[in-house]
């Protein structure tokens, strides 16, 4: 329970803590990265105490409200921005301007730490999928042999096609033929559509490819199961 509200892509949860990040609409504006606490542990019975919202000797837990950790300038990383978990730490990922040609990943803890952070420029055997439900990284060594190391997969700001971005070569590629969000995708469908929809519960919920020009209806109670 929390007595806040706060608008942002789905928040990372990492190591017990939540962050997120927010954008304006404003393309000129800074970023904001936040960082939500666990929940503190329930006092022993018997003692007096202050909740987390200031209410002395209330017995309910409220969730922290997010505390800013950094705050991103334009020159540094440019929108859409996100953060995904990598070989166990928090990666922020965007862009170098507003031309969306270039890609740039900062470690967060660079990012709240150094003045300058300095450029991830190799996430290794790693690749990243980016979707504003959910990111992660996907090891390319072994089990994986479609998936490229040092990439990032997402779908394309401009089209809807699903794009690959090497870091190695600072260039793009399409993985695979159609267009994710307005359809139609044609087969065979390669491994890394397959992994792309796991970051879209609602499709690999119920066992769909990621498809935006087919959206998931459950005919029985519908309104309930979306993201389920």
């Amino acid at each position: 329970m929390s007595t806040w509200t706060f608008s942002y892509i789905t928040p990372l949860s990492f190591q017990g803590k939540l962050y997120m990040a927010r954008m304006s609409f404003d393309p000129k504006e800074n970023s904001d990265i936040f960082q939500v606490d666990p929940l503190p542990p329930p006092p022993p019975q018997g003692h007096h105490h202050v909740d987390v919202v200031g209410s002395a000797g209330s017995s309910s837990l409220t969730l922290p409200p997010p505390k800013l950790i950094a705050t991103i300038p334009t020159d540094k990383l440019t929108r859409p921005i996100h953060l995904v978990e990598c070989n166990s730490q928090i990666l922020v990922t965007g862009y170098t301007d507003r031309s969306w040609l270039h890609m740039i990943i900062h470690r967060l803890a660079d990012l709240i730490t150094l003045e300058k952070p300095i450029q991830v420029t190799s996430i290794g055997d790693k690749a990243l999928f980016l979707n504003n439900v959910r990111s992660m990284s996907v090891s390319s060594n072994g089990a994986l042999p479609t998936v490229v190391g040092n990439t990032i997969v997402q779908a394309s700001l401009a089209n809807g096609s699903l794009t690959e971005y090497n870091l190695s070569t600072d260039a793009w590629s399409r993985p695979m033929d159609g267009c994710i969000l307005r359809g139609p995708v044609f087969g065979p469908c390669c491994l890394i559509y397959h992994i792309y929809t796991c970051c879209i519960r609602e499709y690999w919920n119920k066992g769909q490819l990621c498809n935006r020009n087919k959206p998931c209806n459950w005919r029985v109670k519908g309104k309930w199961r979306t993201g389920v």
